[in-house]
């Protein structure tokens, strides 16, 4: 007998060890997927958020962090996001990395290997199964839906966040079952979720998720010290899908016992709400999709999240939306038909489903609400986003994780080849799309280039690649883009930014002048433009008309450098040399160090009736 059982310690041991390993290759694997990354460059957002932010080069900015919203340095931009330790984890980047993409990219991508390993271990909770669990924790390191939370450094906001929310949430598991340190699990519980929602708002739904687990799969876990599960059963102890893990009826008869456990969290919602209200002074801020389109679309925009989670193809970081106008449209009728049918089957079955397939729809429910919620208030252009997905990803492949749990269980060499082959296939496909996707994020010319493909109507879109081919040189494709999105968007001036740039650098200064004039109409009050209509004005010898934009642009920007000197010229090209030599005066009182300044001057004091200066 002690030996046999010696023989039993030694086999979990090394079943043990490979599994450990195996966690360790997953987690390896899962880093060199993304290795390539840590070679790009600054994309998107990066240059304006990281790269060109004041406030990330000293720690004296540190209250302002905690005082606006994230794009404080921007005061043109309005935003309801407020994300103060995502602004700390930028300056700990800038101490220690200043400019360097490079170490950015690694920073992101640890983050993300370091969620892969808790969403290991918060599997093997739940699931009570290591290999099952290596397989979720596999599945979610390679997944391609992930690649914009990870080739993105902007988009650490995503592994960061996930990282506190897991955290918080693993720690109020270990409370449950760990009286004599329940008060410390606890704590620390609470802090990592307060810590969470100030990198990012999403975190805010655990609070949710904690009463769905002790809805659903509350109940007391067994306490098997090896969790001796499915893999490592005989033949005799198979065990149904209906009973991996808990008990399909939901644990409503214990809620007096865990409710109050809910209200410390409420309560740091209510400190974060308070914080927030007084950064930003408004939770809402109205969006471009009225009410009633925002709804009549958000089944398909459901149906689009599921799809780019089952099939995370032609990924972007930019998409085209179909906003949904009609109540009797298919993209309607026919998403919500879908989700009504499968909610129904679900009630239907509610008594014999696994209580871990609920807790994973409702995870995936919950955490996808937020990005449901903001669609109201996006902008039309970018409605959605792949990194929206970061955390109901951890559904798919847990309850992908629980299927392989369920034939291999059956302890039949067809099931066990089956459910080896599909995770081997999966994987696979996993690492295969992660991998080709990867490189788009490379830097702006291929990640807005790969947009405009994938999202042919998007302006944004369009007008980003245009702004990237015009630092290419490439004007003429920076043209013929933006043209086409003039087409589409007759009245937005997004498209004809670029375009006008492009024509003044190819100097068809009649073409950049007529795309000025457009501009100006829009938008009356903006300096910049001004100055350039009167530019493309002067070099059309039209000096008459560029003088009143001339005018104009230095009335509302006196201090800009060569506002004053170019309307100096159009002012001297017309004779008038008096009024030209003042233009020229105050352009020296702000750029005094200009040597052309300095001859024009000259040249008008030579032509007027006034002494030089000496």
């Amino acid at each position: 007998m002690p030996r046999q059982d010696s023989a039993r310690s030694r086999t979990k041991a090394f079943r043990l060890g490979w599994l450990q390993i195996g966690l360790v290759a997953v987690l390896a694997a899962t880093f060199f997927l993304y290795t390539p990354a840590i070679s790009y460059q600054f994309v998107y957002d990066d240059n304006s958020q990281i790269a060109n932010n004041p406030h990330l080069q000293s720690w004296s900015f540190l209250p302002v962090y905690f005082m606006h919203g994230v794009w404080s340095q921007n005061v043109d931009t309005q935003t309801n996001l407020y994300r103060p330790l995502f602004l700390v984890w930028l300056r700990l980047n800038t101490v220690f990395f200043g400019q360097e993409p490079w170490a950015w990219h690694l920073t992101t991508l640890l983050m993300h290997v370091l969620v892969t390993w808790l969403v290991y271990r918060l599997s093997r909770k739940l699931l009570q199964h290591r290999s099952a669990a290596l397989l979720a924790a596999a599945l979610f390191g390679f997944h391609p839906i992930h690649i914009e939370g990870v080739a993105w450094i902007s988009g650490v906001a995503e592994p960061l966040g996930a990282t506190f929310l897991l955290l918080a949430f693993l720690c109020y598991l270990k409370q449950r079952n760990d009286a004599d340190k329940r008060l410390l699990w606890s704590a620390l519980s609470l802090l990592l979720f307060g810590a969470g929602v100030l990198v990012k708002e999403t975190e805010a739904v655990l609070p949710l998720l904690i009463a769905l687990y002790e809805v659903t799969l509350g109940r007391p876990l067994r306490s098997d010290p090896l969790e001796r599960t499915s893999l490592e059963r005989p033949p005799s102890e198979s065990v149904p899908l209906e009973s991996i893990p808990g008990r399909a009826a939901p644990n409503w008869r214990s809620v007096n016992h865990w409710s109050g456990r809910l209200l410390p969290y409420f309560g740091v919602l209510v400190v974060y709400l308070v914080l927030r209200s007084n950064a930003i002074h408004l939770s809402l801020r109205p969006g471009e999709t009225s009410s009633k389109t925002a709804l009549l679309s958000l089944p398909w925009l459901v149906w689009l999240y599921i799809k780019m989670l089952l099939w995370p193809t032609n990924l972007s970081p930019l998409y085209d939306f179909p906003y949904v106008h009609d109540a009797a449209s298919p993209r309607f009728l026919v998403p919500l038909l879908a989700l009504v049918v499968v909610a129904g089957l679900l009630w239907w079955r509610r008594k014999r489903i696994s209580a871990l397939v609920m807790f994973l729809v409702g995870w995936f429910l919950i955490t996808l609400a937020p990005a449901l919620a903001q669609f109201r208030l996006a902008n039309g252009q970018e409605s959605y986003h792949d990194r929206y997905l970061y955390l109901p990803s951890f559904a798919l492949v847990v309850l992908v994780a629980a299927a392989f749990q369920y034939l291999y269980s059956k302890q039949t060499r067809a099931t066990q080849y089956l459910a080896w082959g599909v995770a081997v296939l999966l994987l696979g496909a996993s690492i295969a799309g992660t991998w080709r996707q990867l490189p788009y994020w490379n830097d702006n010319y291929a990640l807005y280039q790969r947009a405009t493909v994938i999202a042919p109507q998007n302006e944004r879109a369009a007008g980003n690649f245009a702004g990237e081919l015009i630092d290419h040189r490439e004007l003429q494709r920076a043209i013929q883009i933006s043209q086409r999105m003039m087409v589409l968007y007759p009245h937005s001036e997004l498209p004809l930014r670029p375009a006008a740039m492009a024509a003044l650098q190819m100097q068809d200064f009649a073409l950049a002048e007529n795309y000025y004039t457009r501009l100006v109409e829009m938008e009356p009050e903006e300096s910049g433009l001004l100055f350039l209509l009167g530019i493309s004005r002067i070099r059309l010898s039209d000096y008459e008309g560029a003088l009143a934009p001339l005018r104009k642009a230095t009335a509302l920007s006196p201090g800009h450098p060569f506002h004053h000197y170019t309307l100096g010229l159009a002012l001297a090209k017309l004779g008038r040399w008096q009024e030209a030599r003042d233009q020229y005066a105050a352009e020296l009182a702000v750029n005094d160090q200009d040597p052309a300044t300095r001859r024009a001057l000259a040249e008008a004091e030579s032509h007027s009736s006034l002494p030089s200066n000496p």
